[in-house]
């Protein structure tokens, strides 16, 4: 089995150590329902790392290929990178590499 191919698989077989609350996974729901489009906008610490982390399993499920699935994390604080790199690589076996750009 081939890296690619071992990638849509391991994100499927992740159990999040986490239960969604029903207001994210309505969100879920309806990003999904979107075409797996759309931006998750809430407040502070209401759990939307864990909503895209839930975004991207379904996103990876739903795809026809093994070909190499990509998760674009977008933040407006350099120390957001960090956060989201740690509660990542906590849940993820394969550790992110991530490149950080700057204006």
């Amino acid at each position: 089995m081939s890296v690619t191919e071992s990638s849509s698989s391991a994100i499927s077989s992740l159990r999040f150590p986490f239960k969604l609350t029903k207001d994210q996974i309505e969100a879920v729901d309806a990003w999904t329902t979107n075409g797996y489009r759309g931006s998750i906008i809430y407040s502070t610490g209401t759990g939307k790392t864990e909503i895209a982390f839930e975004c991207a399993k379904r996103a990876a499920e739903a795809r026809d290929d093994n070909s190499l699935f990509n998760i674009l994390f977008l933040v407006p604080r350099i120390v957001l990178v960090q956060q989201n790199i740690n509660r990542s690589n906590t849940i993820f076996i394969v550790k992110l590499i991530v490149p950080i750009l700057t204006a």
